[in-house]
């Protein structure tokens, strides 16, 4: 060990030294004279040896040790013994030559870890269950040549190891959390990020290979574990998308990880503000002109309260500010295949406490929509804001109340014992309001698709103006964040900020709706019905 390293950790264990001689001696004067004993054997160690497994438990023993010799010491003074003892000198070389046998052992073990799965495979076969290269090749469907090789090439890798000082990456020592996890796109079977990477370690895994590609060895090196713990997680993540498999062996993360900074945040919240004032009155705002139209088209909307119906209207239109036709970045060039039937791009954001001067919950949105165009009879449509009161997120928002309002509407589902949990969950979701006459719908919804098409025909339709503007609008807020992202998450991020003039922006614009007077909020009742639509086949 380098003197300047050693002479680090002396420092640090003098004082605890000091304090376990004087806590075995007694005395001021033999506490002095043993501390400073143990002291110098330590240092000895520490510039004899390379590498510790464990340096508190190392430091402990030759402590031990020490103040076994130096009551020997002191007995045998009494006795007018010499102070030369070879026997003592001799037992004394043979506990420290055992100690640095059980850490060599240590180090080998370690190393053996950091191997790979195969070469761990190979040496278990060799060294501990005794089989012959032929045995390990036939068992490994390896060609006898590959096992020569590997055997020597996993001495050569042990040996380097057995030298180098492994040290704990940042994430070891100042792991990252995920303070929110989604997707973009179509969840599988098993969920979507959040279900993936649900642990923290698997988190770290990730975060470990975003920046830069990392192979399984140096991951586990940067989150100071051992690799066997962590390659079925990598696997997992491979298998599923989440991380892909470079040339070379080295993983790389295929998630958009937000890492927040306080101006980015800050300069975005501006952004969004300047741009919804901007879309109210060149987009939105002609939707308050177009009440009897609407009535004339004759679907429902609860109460028929047309400042209800805004609600629904106001994020209803937004998606025709997403132009597809300009094909700026194809979602086929972005969203990932799932095995579980997924197909998405994954979402996550670092937890970070940041002190913004406004309220981030206000200001977040999440579009949500139940059913195909093969499910022909029934789908769902939903929006959330801070303004809608609902919890539970696209989780909550299942397929199968849409099926039972289907059926409500149509007069198909009956009360009884038999459905109490369907109406108590629709009511539960204030889809249905119960009232003294029975219940009331507290949804959106259109009978058939000609009054889906009515209208559309006369809902507001972007101007070359409000598209240019929406393209401006897309491109700022994806130069302020690309910033920040590793390049090979670059396309991907472009795409979502395409999406940000529908998913972040709306809650901007009610807000400033409802800061011009023309919206206002919805009652009690209405909340947790707004921003949701119901289309019957």
């Amino acid at each position: 060990m380098e003197k300047m390293q050693a002479d680090s950790i002396i420092e640090y264990y003098m004082r605890p030294m000091y304090g376990f001689a004087l806590k075995k001696m007694g005395n001021l004067a033999e506490a002095e004279e043993l501390a400073a004993q143990i002291i110098l054997e330590i240092y000895q160690v520490l510039c004899y040896k390379e590498d510790f497994i464990d340096i508190n438990n190392y430091v402990s023993k030759i402590a031990h040790n020490v103040w076994v010799r130096y009551l020997k010491e002191k007995t045998k003074k009494k006795c007018e013994t010499t102070l030369e003892d070879p026997l003592m000198n001799n037992c004394a070389e043979e506990i420290y030559k055992k100690m640095i046998d059980e850490e060599t052992k240590g180090l080998l073990r370690r190393e053996i870890a950091y191997l790979s799965r195969q070469q761990r495979n190979i040496i278990v076969d060799y060294y501990y269950k005794r089989k012959s290269i032929k045995e390990i090749a036939s068992g490994m469907d390896l060609s006898e040549g590959t096992i020569k090789w590997n055997l020597f090439d996993i001495k050569k890798e042990l040996k380097v190891g057995m030298r180098a000082i492994r040290t704990v990456g940042s994430l070891g020592i100042n792991p990252i959390r995920f303070a929110s996890m989604g997707h973009s796109g179509i969840p599988g079977e098993r969920g979507d990020t959040s279900d993936f990477l649900s642990k923290v370690i698997t988190q770290n895994i990730a975060y470990a290979a975003y920046h830069e590609p990392r192979s399984i060895k140096e991951i586990a090196e940067e989150l100071g574990v051992s690799p066997v713990f962590i390659e079925d997680e990598i696997h997992t993540l491979e298998e599923y998308g989440f991380m892909e498999r470079l040339p070379g062996g080295k993983y790389r993360t295929q998630i958009v990880i937000e890492e927040p900074l306080l101006s980015e945040k800050e300069a975005i919240h501006e952004l969004n503000k300047k741009y919804a004032k901007i879309f109210y009155e060149k987009y939105y705002k002609e939707l308050l002109s177009l009440e009897d139209k609407i009535n004339k088209i004759g679907f429902y909307y609860p109460d028929q309260d047309y400042n209800c119906l805004l609600w629904t209207l106001i994020p209803y239109v937004a998606q025709f500010l997403n132009f597809k036709e300009d094909e700026r970045i194809k979602d086929e060039d972005v969203l990932i295949y799932r095995k579980d039937g997924g197909k998405y791009i994954a979402i996550a954001r670092i937890d970070k406490a940041l002190q913004v001067n406004y309220d981030e919950q206000k200001y977040i949105s999440m579009y949500m929509g139940r059913g195909s165009e093969d499910e022909k009879e029934v789908q769902g449509w939903q929006v959330w804001t801070f303004w809608s009161g609902r919890n539970g997120g696209w989780r909550d928002n299942k397929y199968s109340d849409y099926v039972s309002m289907m059926y409500f509407i149509k007069g198909k589902l009956v009360e009884n014992e038999v459905t109490e949990e369907v109406y108590s969950r629709l009511i539960e979701k204030e889809y249905l309001i119960q009232e003294d006459h029975g219940y009331k719908v507290n949804i959106v919804y259109f009978e058939n698709k000609s009054q889906v098409e009515k209208l559309e025909s006369i809902l507001p339709r972007p101007s070359d103006e409000v598209r240019q503007l929406s393209l401006e609008y897309g491109q700022q807020i994806y130069e302020i964040k690309r910033r920040g992202y590793p390049s090979h998450v670059h396309k991907a991020l472009r795409s979502l900020t395409q999406e940000s003039i529908i998913r972040n922006l709306i809650p901007y614009v009610l807000e400033e709706m409802l800061q011009q007077g023309v919206l206002r909020l919805p009652t009690e009742k209405q909340r947790k019905g707004i921003s949701t639509i119901l289309f019957l086949g």
